[in-house]
């Protein structure tokens, strides 16, 4: 509800502007979305900032407004490529015409938008060799530190990229993917408690207990009674029905 109010109050404020307006709020925009590495927003202000420059020829205007968008834009591809920067850079400087400025802010525009889709897309694959190793090796130590070597990170950023991706923590999720398995095993097995929890990756049998308990509000004793007689109920409704 809030998104759809923003974007209404958005609209509503862009009709109000003129085109030199419009073109201003979109390079504004632009930046943002460069400091934000927000790929779907420089998309959107970039087909903006192209419709309200058709009937704006003015280069030494057009320089003015473009060149701080241009100095975010360069500090960001620098790394990747530092001599394409500087011949943008010259380029930008050097043309006399609105189009050609246009042009090379266009193409620089796109290089970070692919930049940012493909690191975006570097993430997710970190994230799910994360997830593979630990559904691989819930039943040993696992530390951060361990997981960001796995995927060459540093565990800092391992452990923000893991809680911005799927909105939990790295310890937390270790526990939930232990503790199902833990529940599968009280289900459909007659292995006892210790031995589940070192399956688990519990060495200490009553920290086990204590974590099941905390997750599931119950211990894994009560809880594997609790399915036993369920199941004795389920045979007996069964033997009736026979």
């Amino acid at each position: 509800m809030n998104q759809s109010y923003e974007r209404e109050k958005d609209q509503s404020f862009m009709s109000d502007l003129s085109s030199l307006e419009k073109m201003e709020w979109a390079v504004k925009e632009l930046e943002e979305g460069l400091i934000c590495k927000d790929a779907i927003k420089m998309k959107s202000s970039l087909s903006e900032l192209h419709e309200h420059t058709q009937d704006l020829s003015s280069p030494h205007y057009m320089k003015f407004i473009l060149s701080p968008l241009l100095r975010e834009m360069c500090r960001f591809l620098e790394k990747e490529n530092a001599s394409k920067v500087k011949r943008m850079i010259i380029c930008f400087y050097g043309a006399d015409k609105s189009s050609a400025m246009m042009e090379i802010i266009d193409h620089g525009c796109k290089e970070a938008i692919v930049l940012f889709e493909r690191q975006k897309g570097f993430v997710h694959k970190e994230i799910d060799s994360v997830i593979q190793y630990i559904l691989c090796h819930y039943q040993q130590d696992i530390s951060v530190d361990q997981l960001a070597e796995v995927v060459c990170r540093t565990p800092s950023y391992l452990s923000s990229i893991f809680k911005k991706e799927t909105g939990e923590n790295l310890a937390r999720y270790i526990r939930q993917v232990r503790m199902e398995k833990a529940r599968e095993l009280l289900d459909e097995s007659y292995e006892k408690i210790v031995d589940i929890a070192r399956e688990v990756g519990y060495q200490n049998v009553s920290y086990f207990c204590q974590i099941f308990r905390e997750t599931y509000g119950i211990s894994p004793k009560r809880y594997r009674t609790r399915c036993v007689k369920l199941v004795n109920m389920r045979e007996m409704d069964e033997d009736i029905e026979i």
